[in-house]
């Protein structure tokens, strides 16, 4: 019979191991990845992808101004809208954003084991559940996948794929979001278990 996730997370537990990070600091070091992506999505988009972005920006705020006064002044309701060429400006940084929150999230959980910038400050890691041992790169991709849709669509202000991500989070035991479900993940604060090797070596 397959175990289930209360009697994993008692099994785990007891053994000393993956125990699920708390909340607040899981929620400390997203935030500061997100800082660190956000700057660096800012510099690529900005001097990169698109220089004149901030002037096309600029002609955009103007023109909303420019529409807010006449509407108020004639006593009716705006109705902003953006140009073809702000609307085309935003498509182009969101797959800028969304290919920097990739590459980040990958590119650091790979690189150490399953930590960003913001868990190592931490000292928390994704392991793989219920093992505990490091992820794989597949579990690495699938769950940095789910959560980099997740986080474009909420800076985009659009929260339902958001609350569907963070409900297991809410009211699981083991803390798990969305992501980690769809890789068979756990972000934990403990040591990965030692390896077969160490185990021969101490063995002799």
């Amino acid at each position: 019979m397959p175990i289930t996730e209360t009697r994993a997370l008692q099994q785990l537990l007891g053994a000393g191991r993956c125990t699920p990070a708390p909340v607040a600091l899981r929620a400390i070091a997203l935030f500061l990845d997100t800082v660190l992506v956000s700057a660096a999505v800012c510099l690529i988009f900005f001097r990169l992808v698109s220089p004149t972005g901030l002037d096309t920006i600029d002609q955009q705020v103007q023109l909303w101004q420019q529409q807010y006064k006449q509407t108020q002044a004639a006593g009716k309701m705006p109705d902003l809208q953006m140009t073809d060429e702000c609307q085309d400006l935003m498509a182009s940084l969101s797959g800028t954003a969304f290919a920097v929150l990739m590459c980040y999230f990958i590119g650091s959980e790979v690189v150490w084991g399953g930590a960003t910038l913001g868990k190592r400050v931490f000292g928390l890691r994704v392991a793989r559940w219920p093992a505990g041992e490091p992820p794989t790169a597949i579990e690495i991709l699938s769950r940095n996948t789910l959560k980099s849709v997740s986080l474009l669509f909420w800076l985009q202000c659009w929260l339902p794929l958001l609350m569907v991500e963070l409900l297991p989070l809410c009211l699981r035991r083991t803390r798990r979001t969305a992501h980690d479900y769809l890789a068979r993940t756990i972000v934990t604060g403990d040591a990965p278990p030692p390896s077969e090797a160490s185990h021969h070596l101490d063995d002799e």
